[in-house]
């Protein structure tokens, strides 16, 4: 047995004078997939002159598309809903066989069908760039991608030619025959 519990959400938005409300999409109900049982709800919305109409998304949310008719002071979205929330084992499952233990091998069929999911592409220049600039953000300096000198951490901009996005430190700058790149 579980616990019933009741919720009330109600967003209110007042207006000075009479506006005209756009097409309003409300996201304000708990998909019929979700394992919390709903067994109550209901949408109100203000002002009275409109029609709803539910929709389904991609996924198979619910979204509530509101049109208005006339203008208004006030929008008001209020829901009331109340769900009965039952405790649930997560580790309530069943091992296959072949993968108690891990590693484990995949059968032929299985492992062709994931072959696009296990496979580990090389990393590219734009990954590189950012994991030497993850790791020069967490020691302050880093080694520039030409020339392996210290030097500071620049944001990367959008369109980078190849070559040095790192502006040099300070020991670097003054070392002889080294240029500040840009």
């Amino acid at each position: 047995m579980g616990i019933k519990v009741a919720l009330n959400h109600r967003t209110q938005y007042l207006y000075g004078k009479a506006v005209s409300l756009g097409p309003q999409v409300i996201q304000l109900r708990p998909a019929s997939h979700s394992r919390t049982p709903i067994l109550s709800y209901s949408l109100h919305v203000t002002p009275a002159d409109h029609i709803l109409n539910w929709q389904l998304d991609p996924h198979h949310n619910h979204l509530a598309r509101v049109l208005f008719s006339g203008k208004t002071t006030e929008f008001v979205v209020e829901v009331d809903l109340v769900a009965e929330l039952t405790p649930f084992n997560p580790f309530g499952f069943i091992l296959e066989p072949g993968v108690a233990n891990f590693p484990f091998a995949y059968t032929p069929d299985l492992a062709a069908d994931l072959e696009p999911y296990l496979s580990i592409e090389p990393a590219g220049p734009l990954l590189q760039a950012f994991v030497a600039g993850v790791a020069g953000e967490r020691r302050g300096t880093i080694a520039c991608r030409l020339r392996s000198i210290p030097c500071s951490c620049a944001p990367v901009p959008a369109a980078t030619p190849p070559g040095c996005w790192c502006r040099p430190s300070a020991a670097s700058a003054s070392r002889p025959g080294l240029s500040p790149a840009t």
